[in-house]
């Protein structure tokens, strides 16, 4: 089990409630679309960890845990955190593979 998965579980039985995987809790894909979204050039992500923690309805936490996982399978190499903004590079063969679907596919 990785470090957001575990995150994920120790919230949810904080309360001593049994664990109910929800579809939301891991969001690989989702997570991979918005960093390619938010791609400008060859220059690296500068992602607002706040924002994105919002719209996934996560922790910001939660949101590094996932982003660790992707570093650490070569998705992306974090650059730097501060002040809750996170510059990244995305690995070109992610982004490329994924920038399709984000724009609605190809015929």
């Amino acid at each position: 089990m990785h470090l957001h998965q575990r995150q994920i579980r120790a919230e949810r039985t904080a309360d001593g409630r049994r664990f109910r995987s929800r579809r939301s809790d891991f969001q690989i894909s989702r997570t991979v679309f918005y960093l390619v979204g938010h791609l400008e050039g060859d220059a690296p992500v500068r992602l607002n960890l706040g924002e994105m923690a919002a719209l996934y309805d996560r922790s910001e936490a939660l949101m590094l845990a996932e982003l660790d996982w992707f570093a650490e399978h070569r998705f992306v190499h974090l650059d730097g955190r501060a002040d809750g903004i996170v510059r990244l590079w995305v690995n070109p063969a992610v982004a490329v593979l994924s920038f399709p679907r984000c724009v609605g596919g190809a015929d």
